[in-house]
């Protein structure tokens, strides 16, 4: 059993948006869309499918916008109906504004991250982190903190056939600067 921490971002918003060609789709859509081709209408749902052991920890980090929240909670409705039993979303202070996500939403990942990662590691679990989906600053930084913390990265391109793991390097950082 594993504790994998994905960020999450809204994959599944847009690509059901383009394949029932509207600006706004419903949850509905979405729900359908992700039924039907997990592998193609999410970004969390075709890396998780690949990564994932139905008896895994599923954390998703979501940011604080509605697209974010819907896509965020039709994920754990996926993986809960998939068979999945540990399934929970974080809200991260992270906002669609360059100027929030430098003065807390970049700290707030940070601090976010590093207490998961040490939650599962106090109880013993593997922890991986699923750098696929979300901001590609969230990426980013998911991948600092897991070379800090020995924690394998997982990341998959749209164009990859495969997931490719980045595993851990001897890091040294000072975080208490976030």
């Amino acid at each position: 059993m594993a504790t994998i921490l994905t960020t999450t971002g809204i994959s599944l918003y847009l690509n059901t948006g383009r394949t029932y060609d509207t600006k706004e789709p419903t949850d509905d859509q979405m729900r359908q869309y992700l039924r039907m081709r997990p592998e193609i209408a999410s970004a969390e749902a075709n890396s998780l499918l690949q990564i994932a052991q139905t008896d895994d920890h599923l954390v998703f980090f979501r940011t604080e916008t509605l697209e974010a929240k819907r896509c965020a909670n039709l994920l754990k409705e996926f993986f809960l109906s998939r068979g999945f039993k540990n399934v929970r979303i974080v809200e991260l202070q992270f906002q669609d504004d360059e100027k929030h996500i430098e003065t807390h939403g970049l700290r707030n990942l940070v601090n976010a991250l590093i207490s998961e990662i040490e939650a599962a590691q106090r109880k013993k679990q593997q922890v991986l982190i699923n750098a696929t989906p979300g901001f590609k600053l969230e990426s980013a930084y998911s991948t600092i903190i897991g070379m800090l913390y020995q924690v394998p990265v997982k990341y998959i391109h749209e164009k990859f056939k495969r997931v490719v793991t980045f595993n851990p390097i001897a890091l040294d950082w000072d975080t208490s600067l976030f």
